[in-house]
C-alpha cells in the first residue's frame, strides 16, 4: 500500500501538465483585455471578456457529457490541443495579415472560454480522485493545493516573462513562444494513469449523490471572485480607476502570489492550514473580496489595492481548495462531472449580470469607476446577505413553530 499522504506519479504528471498548459493560458488571459482594449476600445473589450465567460456555458455541459463518455484525460488532450493551436494562430494571422481581425480575436476567446468551462470547469475536477481515490480527504487536500500551486506558479511565471520578453521580442512572438509553451502540455498529461471509474466504488467515500445546496455556496462565491477579478476587476480597474496598464497585470501577479503561498501552505504544513475550518475559509474568502473592493474602489489606493489583492488570493484559493476536496470525497465519482458542471455554470451566471450592467451603463455614458462601484455594493451585499440569510433561517429553523 502507498504510505498516508503520498502523491502517485501520475499526478505529478498531470501537475506538468496543467503547468505548461497555465503558462500559455495566463499569458493570452493577460494580453487579451489590454490588447482589445488598445485595438478597438472599451466596449469591445467588455464585449470580448463577456463572451469568453458566455462561452463556459457550453464548454461546461459539453464537458461533462465528454468526460463521462470519453474519460477526462482524453477530454484534456484535446482540450490542450484545440487551445493551443488557437492562441497560436491568433499571432500568425497577425502577422501574415498585419492587421489586427477583431473577428478573429473574438473568436479565440470563445473557444479559449469553452475549453476553459471544459476542462477547469468538470475535467479538473475528476482527476484527482481518479488518480488516488476518495478516501483519504488529506490527500485530495494536498492534491488540491498542488494543483493550485502548479497553476498558480505558471501564472506569476508567465506575468514576469510577459514583462520581460514582450519589450525585446514584440507581442506576437512572445504570444507564439507562449502558445507552443501550451501546446507541449499534452506531452507529460499523454503519460498520466488514471484509475478505472468503476474501482472508486470499492473504496471508502465518495457515495453521495448530492449535498445540501448551501453547502456549494462557497465554492460559487470563490469561482465568481476569481473569475470576477481576471475578467473585469483587474483589468477596467487598472485602466479606468488608477489609469495604469500594468497595474493590471501586478494586481493578477500579487493574487497569484497569495494563492501560491496559501497552496503550498494547504500542501506541506496541513495542519497550519487546517486551523480554519470550511466555514473559516469562507469567511475568510468573502473577508478578502471586501478588503479588495474597498481598497481599490473606496479608497483607491495603489498599494493597499495591491496588498489586498495579496490577500485574496489567500483566501479564495483556500477557500477553493477546502470545499472542491469535500466534493471530491462525500460525492459518488459518477455524479462529480454533473456537480461540477452546474457549479461551473453558476459561477459563470453570476459573473454575466455585472458584464450586463456594465455594458449597458457604458452605452449610456456612465464612468467605468462609477459602474464598478455599484458592482461591488452588489457583491457586497449578496455576500453578506446569503449567509446571514442562511443564519436566520436556522436560528428561526430552531424556534419554536406556530
Amino acid at each position: 500500500e502507498k504510505p498516508e499522504g503520498k502523491i502517485p506519479a501520475s499526478y505529478y504528471l498531470y501537475l506538468a501538465g496543467q503547468f505548461l498548459y497555465a503558462l500559455g493560458q495566463e499569458a493570452t488571459s493577460l494580453i487579451a483585455p489590454l490588447y482589445a482594449y488598445a485595438a478597438q476600445g472599451l466596449a469591445f473589450a467588455v464585449a470580448t471578456q463577456a463572451a469568453f465567460l458566455v462561452a463556459i456555458l457550453p464548454g461546461s455541459f459539453l464537458g461533462a457529457k465528454w468526460v463521462q463518455r470519453f474519460d477526462a484525460k482524453k477530454v484534456y488532450l484535446a482540450g490542450n490541443l484545440i487551445h493551443g493551436l488557437v492562441a497560436l494562430s491568433v499571432p500568425v494571422m497577425h502577422v501574415l495579415t498585419g492587421a489586427f481581425s477583431p473577428w478573429h480575436f473574438l473568436a479565440s476567446n470563445i473557444v479559449a472560454g469553452f475549453i476553459y468551462g471544459s476542462l477547469r470547469g468538470v475535467a479538473e475536477k475528476e482527476i484527482a480522485p481518479r488518480i488516488m481515490g476518495q478516501e483519504d480527504r488529506g490527500r485530495l487536500n494536498k492534491a488540491g493545493a498542488l494543483f493550485y500551486a502548479a497553476f498558480e506558479g505558471a501564472e506569476l511565471v508567465a506575468a514576469l516573462v510577459i514583462g520581460a520578453a514582450i519589450p525585446f521580442l514584440g507581442l506576437n512572438p512572445t504570444a507564439a513562444i507562449m502558445s507552443a509553451v501550451m501546446l507541449s502540455s499534452v506531452i507529460p498529461i499523454w503519460f498520466m494513469k488514471l484509475k478505472k471509474a468503476g474501482s472508486a466504488e470499492k473504496e471508502e467515500g465518495g457515495t453521495e449523490k448530492k449535498l445540501p445546496k448551501m453547502l456549494y455556496m462557497p465554492y460559487l462565491f470563490s469561482l465568481f471572485s476569481h473569475l470576477s477579478l481576471y475578467m473585469f476587476l483587474a483589468p477596467f480597474l487598472a485602466l479606468e480607476v488608477f489609469h495604469q496598464e500594468s497595474l493590471n497585470s501586478t494586481i493578477v501577479a500579487f493574487y497569484t502570489v497569495g494563492s501560491l503561498v496559501v497552496a503550498l501552505v494547504t500542501a506541506y504544513a496541513p495542519k497550519l492550514a487546517g486551523k480554519l475550518s470550511e466555514k473559516g475559509w469562507a469567511a475568510a474568502g468573502v473577508a478578502s473580496m471586501l478588503a479588495f473592493l474597498a481598497a481599490s474602489l473606496v479608497l483607491q489606493s495603489p498599494v493597499l489595492t495591491l496588498a489586498a489583492a495579496f490577500l485574496l488570493g489567500i483566501g479564495l484559493t483556500g477557500m477553493q481548495v477546502q470545499w472542491r476536496s469535500l466534493y471530491q470525497q462525500k460525492l459518488a465519482i459518477d455524479v462529480q462531472p454533473k456537480v461540477f458542471k452546474w457549479l461551473s455554470v453558476w459561477g459563470v451566471l453570476a459573473t454575466l449580470p455585472p458584464f450586463a450592467f456594465i455594458q449597458a451603463g457604458l452605452f449610456m455614458g456612465w464612468s467605468m469607476p462609477v459602474l464598478l462601484t455599484v458592482v461591488a455594493a452588489a457583491i457586497a451585499a449578496v455576500s453578506l446577505g446569503v449567509p446571514l440569510y442562511a443564519w436566520l433561517s436556522k436560528r428561526l429553523g430552531r424556534g419554536p413553530k406556530g
